[in-house]
């Protein structure tokens, strides 16, 4: 098991309301809730900036190819 560590965090009193509704009509402990919705925060975002980053890179791989075109239209000028 992973090591884990205490930690208070101040909520709404409506969110506490459904935390509570949840764990009870889920049978499921208010912790095991609240940590699967941090992990399914933290995963969605994880995969954003991941995304993100492949966004960036291909827009760069594709200004690199048009200024590299520009390279070839100057060789077949040269050799007319």
């Amino acid at each position: 098991m992973e090591q884990s560590i205490t930690t208070s965090v101040r909520i709404p009193v409506s969110l506490k309301r459904d935390l509570d509704f949840l764990a009870l009509h889920q049978h499921l402990k208010k912790n095991q809730i609240i940590i699967s919705a941090l992990r399914e925060y933290t995963q969605k975002h994880r995969v954003k900036r991941l995304q993100d980053e492949i966004a960036r890179q291909c827009a760069r791989a594709n200004t690199a190819d048009q200024e590299e075109a520009g390279w070839d239209e100057l060789a077949e000028e040269s050799w007319a």
